[in-house]
């Protein structure tokens, strides 16, 4: 586990991460909503890519609000796994790499932290790529079959999530929700 033995992470092993946590709890969800309405196998598919996508987009954009919470409080960023120091960390040169990686692992001044990762474009890179995992997960609806509501309503979900308005999911809400919008 990275608490055990920190180190530098590519950004896909970071996704990797999130897909094993938040990615792997919205499939939970969805795969038991969709058991219920008694889904078929092929919106089974659809609701894992969804859920896949959905899972990391919304791990993305809580990692990008903690790093705008924490330069607004002054701190230094959480040091943890998140893409936005995947992301520096592979965007450095080698010199770079060095100062990232032990900011990354021991933390340090917080404006020093916040500028060399503003100047390796962390924080937009992993905008953009929360962006491309939103969409993706939104694109997966386009290939339901099923009545319009359950697009209409799972989008809803989607903006929810990606506009933190709901940032603490709850999983039995989201059950109830398919549920619903799968029955006949």
């Amino acid at each position: 586990m990275w608490t055990h033995a920190p180190k530098p992470l590519s950004p896909c092993e970071v996704v990797a991460i999130f897909r094993g946590k938040t990615a792997a709890a919205f499939s939970t969800s969805m795969r038991i909503g969709a058991v219920l309405g008694g889904a078929d196998d092929t919106v089974h598919a659809i609701l894992d890519a969804f859920s896949d996508a959905l899972g990391v987009a919304y791990q993305i954009r809580d990692d990008l609000d903690d790093l705008q919470a924490a330069r607004d409080a002054g701190e230094a960023p959480e040091i943890r796994p998140t893409l936005p120091w995947a992301v520096a960390y592979r965007a450095a040169n080698e010199t770079d790499r060095v100062t990232v990686a032990q900011a990354w692992i021991h933390g340090g001044d917080a404006e020093e932290i916040h500028r060399l990762l503003d100047t390796l474009d962390a924080p937009a890179r992993s905008a953009e790529l929360y962006r491309a995992y939103r969409d993706e997960a939104i694109g997966a609806l386009h290939r339901l079959d099923t009545a319009e509501r359950v697009r209409i309503r799972t989008r809803r979900l989607v903006t929810r999530i990606s506009i933190g308005g709901q940032r603490n999911l709850d999983q039995g809400a989201t059950v109830a929700l398919l549920h619903w919008q799968l029955r006949p």
